[in-house]
């Protein structure tokens, strides 16, 4: 007897199996996935052995059905701003895929079609590779409430999202540039001084509050929630006490929630204001870094700071080496051909290199008593507006398609 076959080279698979007569059945799969197909096989099986299991002959719901589940019961434990990735991409799955049986899944032909529509939307590999995670955990959840009997790990065609760190930060000439941007909003400044000076994710500097400072110890409390060691305490620097000390309190949110930042500061950036590429509040946190690894702190130190369990992180992401420092570094290989070399060419200019001079003169300005228009508050003071969670403003209850709408592609 021949369990799986084809009638014609491509198409869907048939089975054959006994029923509890022992009489030979024939019956097409409607998959053209062999391992899907099997798992079909064995389910006619054992439905033609048992036709009174009823969770196992109750329709599977539609894939929408399933990314609801998801999202509202099946991702209790993540932090909001995993919950909030999930909802994002969500929406794409539902927008292509969520009228489908998630019975229908168990043919691969059905994500690979998705991937291939995604890729001719313009989306990046690692954003699609995101949506199979997605979509999968969705299926894992719906496999433990048993609204699916079927292996979620049948459905996904390989997919490969190489990730590729994001190579920029900031210089402090670059530093000063953006911060005489924001020449007219001093809280604005003083949001970027902290984020540049502490590493802080942009969520954690909107949360950070003046109980957190001990100005006796001279210690920061980071209340980070995305990772287990997220929540950190990390050595007040000289030039942010000096600049916090001019609007310190006894209370209340140092900067609050800047809800445009990553609008801010890229059209700080695109409109010439700062003269400079673009920038997201991650490139800020990566500047910390990345000073901190050009003044010779391991990475373990870096690591600890940015709220990482190990510094694979920081090696691999945060901390960028500049050009001086590779220069100066060889040059300490000495040899008999030392002499008669030719000079590589001209040094870093001091406003560009990461070195001790440029950072102290970015100190040197930052602690005047004003910068621009004003780092330091007016008489009056600014408004601080309190951190509302930015990631709950995602309706959890049900999955809105707006956030699937098809990414643009780029011109040229």
């Amino acid at each position: 007897m021949r369990e799986l076959f084809q009638r014609k080279k491509g198409g869907v698979w048939w089975c054959e199996y006994y029923n509890a007569d022992n009489r030979r059945i024939r019956r097409s799969t409607r998959l053209k996935d062999r391992r899907a197909a099997e798992l079909k096989r064995r389910q006619y099986e054992r439905e033609a052995h048992d036709p009174n299991r009823a969770t196992e002959d109750a329709p599977t719901p539609v894939v929408s059905k399933v990314l609801d589940h998801f999202v509202n019961h099946g991702c209790p434990a993540v932090s909001d701003a995993t919950l909030s990735m999930y909802v994002q991409k969500a929406g794409h799955l539902q927008r292509l895929v969520g009228d489908r049986a998630a019975e229908d899944l168990q043919d691969i032909s059905i994500m690979q079609g998705y991937i291939k529509t995604r890729i001719d939307e313009g989306a990046k590999h690692g954003t699609i590779y995101k949506e199979l995670v997605t979509m999968r955990q969705a299926l894992y959840a719906a496999l433990e409430a048993k609204h699916i009997q079927f292996d979620p790990r049948i459905c996904f065609p390989r997919f490969r999202a190489r990730y590729v760190p994001k190579e920029r930060w900031l210089t402090p000439d670059e530093a000063y540039r953006l911060l005489l941007a924001f020449e007219r909003s001093p809280a604005r400044q003083m949001w970027i001084v902290v984020a540049l000076y502490t590493g802080a994710r942009d969520s954690e500097v909107d949360a950070l509050r003046w109980e957190d400072i001990d100005w006796r110890t001279r210690i920061v409390t980071i209340r980070g929630t995305k990772t287990t060691g997220a929540n950190r305490e990390i050595p007040l620097q000289p030039v942010l006490a000096a600049v916090l000390m001019r609007s310190r309190q006894a209370s209340g949110y140092v900067v609050g929630e800047w809800h445009n930042v990553r609008r801010c500061l890229h059209d700080a950036c695109e409109k010439h204001r700062a003269n400079m590429a673009p920038l997201s509040p991650n490139d800020l946190r990566r500047t910390f870094a990345t000073w901190m690894a050009n003044l010779g702190a391991s990475e373990m130190a870096v690591a600890r700071m940015l709220g990482h369990g190990s510094s694979q992180m920081v090696r691999r992401v945060y901390a960028k080496l500049e050009h001086g420092l590779l220069r100066r570094e060889i040059l300490k290989l000495s040899g008999s051909c030392a002499t008669g070399v030719p000079d590589s060419g001209p040094d870093e200019s001091p406003k560009s290199a990461v070195s001790q001079e440029a950072l102290s003169k970015l100190a040197e300005i930052l602690m005047r008593p004003v910068l621009g228009v004003g780092i330091e508050p007016t008489t009056r003071g600014f408004s601080v507006r309190a951190p509302s969670n930015k990631y709950k403003k995602l309706d959890r209850k049900s999955i809105s398609c707006t956030t699937g709408e098809p990414a643009k592609r780029r011109a040229g």
